[in-house]
């Protein structure tokens, strides 16, 4: 594990969570679009497909899959559900390959709609969802042994790079600051900064451990006092708290709409990023976001 995986674990361990709640945090930690009622715990349908084909190859897992339902892929259970059998899956969920290796820089996770769309306006009205993204898109059981996995994304920011596309909102490429920089997601189009920051804003979430800082073209998210163990981790429950706004589907229906609105008064100004805001703004004022 790098140090974002071992400080996200070690909390897990000592959480106090009954079993059925630490495997479901765990996936959520690591960026799975889950979700959790009576019947058990869901691999949501917004998931890339490479979400249930990682999950399959962890032994102690079990992922039925689900047809005929509009909001989830597979079921997600233990075999044992004893406490240690959950830690070890917890473990193995959350020490998933990255994109990097250990604690070192090592590139950015590149998550753009695709390699050949371009930046237009044109582009981004036809965007709806941005792109699947995959949390560890290994080919063969077997490469779960690899800690460096490309394209995967950090653990620290992995839910909210899931997310964003619930928002409408395409990212570039991410980085988790792997314990010793800030955090990081880059957007794809230049109106993306811009919309996604009217949504941070319409939803009032104010981050408790962490600065963020909003421009056109990207997120930094940085710890307030420093980057103790205690410090990051409080900066990755900022992180994790604004995500889970967006696996609220009235929340996520409620945005789209926003935007659909936005787009079609927008008109012809829409290289102009005052008007694109203060329109961006008037439409998402419309609705009562509640979590």
């Amino acid at each position: 594990m790098n140090r974002t995986q071992q400080i996200t674990f070690d909390w897990l361990a000592n959480s106090g969570l009954d079993e059925e709640e630490l495997l479901f945090e765990a996936l959520l930690r690591r960026g799975f679009l889950v979700f959790k009622n009576e019947e058990g715990i869901w691999l949501g349908s917004g998931s890339h497909h490479a979400d249930k084909r990682v999950l399959s190859c962890i032994d102690g897992l079990v992922i039925r899959c689900e047809s005929g339902s509009s909001d989830r892929i597979a079921e997600i259970s233990a075999k044992q559900s004893n406490r240690d059998a959950i830690l070890k899956n917890a473990r193995a969920i959350i020490s998933l390959g990255e994109h990097h290796l250990g604690n070192f820089p090592g590139g950015f996770t590149q998550t753009g709609p695709a390699q050949h769309v371009a930046a237009t306006w044109d582009q981004y009205c036809k965007m709806t969802w941005g792109a699947k993204l995959p949390v560890c898109p290994i080919k063969h059981k077997s490469d779960l042994r690899n800690p460096v996995v490309p394209n995967s994304l950090d653990t620290g920011i992995a839910l909210l790079a899931k997310v964003m596309p619930l928002a409408r909102v395409a990212t570039s490429c991410s980085c988790d600051g792997h314990g010793i920089k800030p955090a990081n997601v880059s957007f794809f189009y230049p109106w993306d900064g811009l919309w996604a920051e009217s949504v941070f804003s319409a939803l009032r979430f104010t981050p408790r451990n962490s600065k963020w800082t909003w421009s056109d073209n990207s997120l930094c998210i940085e710890p307030l006092k420093g980057y103790g163990d205690a410090d990051i981790l409080g900066m990755l429950d900022d992180i994790q708290s604004f995500a889970r706004l967006f696996l609220n589907q009235p929340i996520v229906d409620a945005i789209g709409v926003a935007r659909s609105r936005l787009l079609a008064a927008i008109g012809d100004n829409y290289n102009d990023p005052i008007v694109f805001t203060d329109e961006a703004k008037r439409q998402l004022t419309s609705f009562s976001f509640k979590s």
